[in-house]
């Protein structure tokens, strides 16, 4: 950006015109503007703050820019010139992010899936960073997760009913419904010449179609408050195949295409959706087709660049954040957490 001397005396539209940011600090080099005000704010964002003082340097979060008097123009600077003026409390004051870990404090969210693994774990993340929480699994061993704050609904979440009941709880013991994180899911590892039409509709309804009936009622809950987050538990699967499990790959795929698609039709009500492409994480989803589940996603998740499978709290914690007001630019992504097995090629 150009700048003369003429635009460093008119500073308060020049600090309008490049107040890009919520929260920064501009201190230009002419000595008379530092008397012209200690405090501004730019009308832009009620959020703008604008300190102004002798010096050299404009300063905000983010990024450095250093002012070059004989060009006119700023340019970035990484570091804080050792010379500057600014104390560490005045360099601390123009932080715009909240550092807080409590990100969904205050918010009701809906988790399928609940009973273990990713669900369990996002449940239990969610409810300790002050969040309420309705835990819905076909597996009866979720009720045991009840407490206060905590509600539990028991349902399967490929038939139609189960929505319903699960929205409903968390507008009838909270009040209202923020975020819901579409989790439960099926996998069965058979050639498509030997898997039954049983076979692949149950690994589609519980993968697939329940994050459609769940987001369909989540999204009538949350379109009269304008807000809210939908959150998808896809996979890497849903761009890589595998021999054995097709019926698993289609639904996979079947929710990336969703998350986008109903992204697009919510975003003018205010509603993110966004999706987690996994990868190996250690849990029990594989306990049904081998004798040791975790031992196995253990061992297969080495294949991937970073050495090793995740574990659930580590997908929770994106689930925490693309839930958060921390993604508000986020909509429509899968977000790979895949430990970069999606990038190799082998």
């Amino acid at each position: 950006m150009k700048l003369n001397d003429e635009d460093l005396l008119n500073w308060q539209p020049l600090l309008t015109r490049y107040a890009t940011y919520r929260i920064f600090v501009v201190m230009v080099c002419k000595p008379e503007i530092g008397k012209l005000g200690k405090r501004e704010r730019d009308r832009s964002s009620d959020a703008h703050r604008v300190l102004v003082a002798r010096g050299r340097i404009l300063v905000h979060a983010k990024h450095l820019l250093h002012f070059s008097r004989p060009t006119g123009t700023f340019f970035n600077q990484h570091f804080l010139p050792r010379r500057s003026i600014m104390s560490p409390s005045t360099i601390e004051e123009t932080r715009s992010f909240d550092k807080s870990i409590n990100e969904v404090r205050g918010k009701v969210a809906l988790v399928t899936g609940a009973a273990s693994g990713i669900g369990l774990a996002t449940v239990e993340l969610f409810h300790a960073r002050g969040a309420k929480v309705v835990a819905e699994d076909i597996n009866p061993a979720v009720e045991k997760l009840a407490r206060d704050g905590l509600v539990t609904v028991v349902a399967d979440v490929s038939q139609d009913g189960s929505a319903e009941k699960a929205v409903g709880a968390a507008l009838t013991h909270f009040g209202r419904l923020d975020i819901l994180v579409n989790n439960a899911g099926r996998i069965i590892y058979k050639p498509v010449i030997e898997m039954n039409r049983d076979e692949w509709e149950r690994v589609m309804a519980t993968t697939a179609t329940a994050a459609f009936l769940h987001s369909r009622e989540a999204a009538k809950a949350m379109i009269p408050n304008k807000s809210g987050a939908i959150v998808n538990i896809a996979s890497y699967a849903s761009y890589f195949a595998f021999p054995t499990i097709a019926a698993y790959t289609s639904a996979k795929g079947a929710l990336a295409q969703f998350t986008r698609t109903l992204a697009l039709e919510l975003a003018e009500h205010g509603i993110r959706v966004n999706a987690i492409g996994v990868g190996d994480v250690v849990t029990n989803f594989l306990n049904d087709t081998f004798s040791d589940g975790r031992a196995f996603l253990a061992k297969h998740g080495e294949s991937a660049p970073i050495g090793r499978a995740a574990q659930p709290e580590e997908i929770a914690e994106i689930v925490a954040f693309l839930a958060s007001d921390r993604a508000s630019y986020i909509l429509g992504s899968v977000v790979m957490a895949d430990g970069g097995i999606s990038v190799q090629i082998k």
